[in-house]
């Protein structure tokens, strides 16, 4: 029988990630395979509703705990925070030095975990490891246990790649990063080639592992959404017209485009008293929100500003907007935000804005489930369009439930798990 060793970071809901559920969707899906599945992590228990940002500098524990869950053995491994100085330069020197040595240490560092997983691995073999976390501490684990335990099946998923902005081709790099960056790449070069297989959450961070790091086993699993995320949704009559941006906005997307565009769509309709954009988990960054607030002043009673809502309120009003909006990555390759799957889910209108050009584009128009915009004037227009369409009761959906239903975590895990009974790894 196939056992499963699968280590990671975030899992679960109560990771309260886009990678928790990733992972959590593998594990259910190895387990129902009739696979022994026991899952390595750090405890959440304790943890309340933190920052994305601040999961990798919680407090470290040293209790460990296990339980079973969906015929899943957990076990909760103690955790020590990685060390950084707390001088902003002595951080600086301190994280170039270990990034040039082939270490990196702003990650969570799952590789403190080796003792305790292959203790368990003495009791009774795996026959394949799984990691999903950051990129060095995945390959710097996984090439510890594939040097003294050859024979087992190893795996490493990337969500992200080593430094985001080599997505985008326009960013340019100061001689000492390039050099930093160069040096990264040489090292996961290194490692990642004694790894039998690679996964990775998009197109383009598969196409640096194949390209850059010359991996031939790349598969692109992508986050996806629960089959069963809106089945017990309540969907009520609303006497507003709701367009609905959920999750976070970061600082280098282009958030004047959004707010022109909005600002337009306003100015066309004389009467907004029908008309709610809302942005919810917006106030996780007081920055972006102060510069909403401040450009929509003339309309404030037609926006609604939120800071992080739990994952069931955000999947309510998802499923209550006429409209998802999503400000798209423009000039960056392959950026995917998790939620952009579950406004599929949701199967309502999408509105990016402004069009990536990219991925989005290509998932949009394979699932036939929105629209794009390239510039704030058509932006406003589609919204305007939608919105007088909606007024008449004529607002409809033509999203192609088929192609949607690729995108659940369910088909994405089916790919995984073809990776893993492959024929060709077993042998």
């Amino acid at each position: 029988m196939q056992r499963i060793a699968l280590i990671t970071y975030l899992y679960g809901e109560k990771s309260n990630t886009v990678s928790g559920l990733r992972t959590q969707s593998w594990a259910k899906a190895f387990a129902a395979a009739g696979m022994e599945v026991t899952v390595f992590t750090r405890d959440w228990k304790e943890v309340k509703d933190i920052q994305a940002s601040e999961h990798i500098g919680s407090a470290g524990y040293t209790n460990s705990r296990e339980e079973w869950i969906d015929n899943i053995r957990l076990i909760y491994l103690p955790y020590t925070k990685p060390y950084e100085p707390s001088s902003p330069l002595l951080r600086k020197i301190h994280n170039t030095f270990f990034a040039l040595a082939g270490y990196y240490s702003g990650e969570a560092d799952i590789t403190q975990w080796y003792s305790s997983i292959i203790k368990e691995h003495k009791k009774k073999p795996f026959t394949h490891f799984v990691t999903s976390c950051h990129p060095f501490s995945s390959l710097l684990l996984m090439k510890r246990i594939k040097k003294h335990f050859s024979d087992c099946i190893t795996l490493v998923d990337f969500r992200d790649y080593i430094n985001v902005n080599l997505l985008n081709p326009a960013v340019k790099f100061s001689l000492l990063s390039k050099l930093i960056i160069n040096v990264q790449q040489k090292w996961i070069t290194r490692y990642a080639n004694k790894i039998d297989l690679v996964t990775t959450a998009s197109e383009s961070i598969s196409e640096k592992f194949e390209q850059v790091h010359q991996c031939k086993n790349v598969t692109t699993i992508y986050n996806g959404f629960e089959a069963n995320l809106f089945d017990h949704v309540e969907e009520k009559t609303s006497k507003l017209f709701n367009v609905s941006l959920i999750g976070t906005l970061y600082t280098n997307q282009d958030i004047d485009f959004m707010l022109e565009g909005l600002l337009d769509f306003f100015k066309k309709n004389s009467s907004t008293d029908d008309i709610m954009v809302n942005f919810i988990g917006v106030d996780y960054y007081p920055v972006v929100a102060k510069q909403i607030r401040e450009k929509l002043a003339a309309y404030s009673n037609c926006i609604n500003i939120t800071s992080r809502i739990q994952r069931g309120k955000a999947i309510d009003v998802m499923k209550n907007s006429n409209i998802l909006f999503y400000v798209g990555w423009k000039g960056w390759k392959g950026i995917y935000s998790g939620k952009i799957f579950e406004y599929l889910g949701a199967k309502k209108n999408i509105l990016i804005a402004p069009n990536d050009g990219d991925v989005l584009e290509r998932l949009v128009h394979y699932t036939n489930s929105g629209k794009l915009a390239g510039t704030t004037e058509e932006m406003a227009l589609i919204l305007d369009n939608w919105y007088r369409l909606w007024k008449k009761n004529e607002l409809g959906y033509s999203g192609i439930d088929e192609r949607i239903n690729e995108f659940t975590r369910e088909s994405q895990a089916k790919k995984i798990l073809k990776l893993i009974k492959a024929d060709k790894i077993l042998s």
